[in-house]
């Protein structure tokens, strides 16, 4: 592993854009990547890398029920790769989970209301299997930083197209007086052939906070 390499592929696919928390914009593009080296763990492990593509629209606020302080429309592009224990796997005997990789676009609206309650819908149309290019990516990644060589992607999953939703609500339970601490239920519930799963949890926020239809945790910046 090259660690002067790493850090140079990180500053390049980190977004840095920087505004001010009072700016308005009717659109945004953007873009996010996930990798386990940015952990420095040196292996690739089950969910390794993900890159993904977005832009979001917010729609005429003047024309909303008077519930609802914003609708957001998103088209969102991705793919995920998924190793098992390590990137590089000698022979099948190896392997505690498949070598896949998931490559997707989709949409979604998220509906923000003054309560600053949220619900976030998405609908991804997607493949599995050698069609997602997993295997061409990770050794062009791992190519260009120069980390170790990729093997075993001959034992992927097999083609598979991908349906696949989602629906995200949250919730505001509290904030205090001063408006620097606040405390939102969050929750979310997965459906398809490729992703299915539910879950929850509680969202701690404390600082110079934007209410919940205006910041970065419910995807809102648009206006």
């Amino acid at each position: 592993m090259r660690p002067i390499n790493l850090l140079l592929l990180i500053f390049v696919l980190l977004p840095t854009v920087c505004f001010s928390q009072q700016a308005e914009f009717k659109n945004e593009f953007g873009f996010r990547t996930d990798n386990d080296a940015y952990l420095a763990y040196g292996q690739d492990r089950y969910y390794t890398n993900g890159l993904f593509i977005y832009f979001r629209r917010a729609t005429d606020q003047s024309k909303l029920d008077k519930r609802l302080n914003k609708i957001i429309w998103e088209a969102e592009a991705g793919q995920a790769m998924y190793n098992p224990r390590s990137g590089n796997i000698p022979d099948i005997s190896l392997i505690d989970r498949p070598f896949a990789a998931y490559l997707y676009a989709g949409g979604s609206v998220n509906l923000l209301f003054n309560s600053e309650n949220s619900l976030k819908v998405s609908l991804q149309a997607g493949t599995i299997g050698p069609d997602a290019k997993g295997k061409e990516a990770q050794e062009l990644l791992h190519s260009i930083v120069g980390f170790y060589e990729i093997k075993g992607w001959q034992w992927q999953v097999n083609n598979e197209a991908a349906i696949n939703s989602s629906v995200v609500y949250k919730n505001l339970l509290f904030r205090n007086g001063s408006g620097k601490l606040d405390l939102s239920f969050d929750s979310y519930l997965n459906i398809g052939n490729t992703h299915a799963g539910a879950g929850a949890g509680l969202m701690f926020r404390t600082g110079n906070l934007n209410q919940l239809f205006h910041s970065a945790s419910t995807e809102s910046m648009v206006s």
